[in-house]
């Protein structure tokens, strides 16, 4: 039994009563839980939450140190933007040009495309290029085939009017052999990179001949017009060491 005052009566087997005092649980020391865990007023959290809102506001507390420290003009430097363009002979040479630098190195490209073919897209696939991105064109080989001269220059010239209003580093990559057209095709092709370069120093531009290095037929497949595997390889790694020159 148990009466008011937290007394627990136990009765002995001689019919004696032995009082036995409970201990006083926790929660029967409200005052000293008072005191160790002092409750704060509505009013103060209010205050303590606008308070906070306030340095929020103001950009308190919300950047590291370091950060705070900065100076208010202070930007981050974006790295410079390198695009490969060209046609089907691109094919496979992705990894070699863009391992270095795979978000800030694109290579497009296109099949069967040609010099106009080239302009017409040039500004859709540099769009957010940011300044003086390194354009490097390996175009020409369709048009060698069935264009004059005449037609190709104009072609390079059209190319060359919009590469100035877009103010970029401009280097175009010499058109390559085509062994299954005899030595009379390649003559011509010879002809037009000699042109091709004399322009490119005229205008302002870099020129890259690959002439003598792929001199050898195994760099190229059956069909005499595109490149082996070996020939991608090797036409990977010479621009990917003429990007290395150009940006550092």
């Amino acid at each position: 039994m148990e009466n008011e005052e937290g007394i627990q009566q136990v009765d002995n087997e001689d019919g004696r009563v032995r009082k036995k005092r409970r201990v006083a649980s926790p929660i029967d020391k409200g005052e000293d839980l008072m005191d160790t865990t002092p409750i704060m007023s509505i009013k103060r959290i209010q205050d303590g939450l606008k308070r906070i809102t306030r340095e929020n506001r103001n950009g308190k507390d919300l950047q590291p140190e370091e950060a705070r420290d900065r100076p208010e003009n202070f930007t981050v430097t974006r790295k410079r933007q390198v695009y490969v363009i060209g046609d089907s002979l691109l094919r496979r040479i992705n990894r070699p040009v863009t391992r270095a630098d795979p978000e800030n190195r694109r290579v497009c490209c296109l099949p069967g495309a040609k010099i106009r073919d080239v302009e017409l897209r040039l500004k859709r696939i540099i769009k957010g290029a940011g300044r003086n991105p390194l354009i490097i064109f390996h175009v020409g080989t369709n048009d060698t085939a069935k264009f004059s001269l005449e037609r190709i220059k104009g072609d390079y010239a059209r190319l060359g009017r919009m590469l100035k209003e877009i103010e970029a580093q401009v280097i175009f990559s010499g058109t390559l052999p085509v062994p299954r057209e005899g030595q009379l095709r390649c003559d011509r092709i010879m002809m037009i990179n000699r042109r091709l370069m004399q322009w490119c120093y005229k205008e302002g531009f870099g020129m890259y001949g690959h002439w003598e290095a792929f001199m050898d037929r195994g760099l190229f497949s059956r069909d005499g017009l595109h490149l082996s595997r070996e020939g991608n390889r090797l036409l990977g790694w010479r621009l990917a060491q003429l990007i290395k020159r150009a940006v550092n």
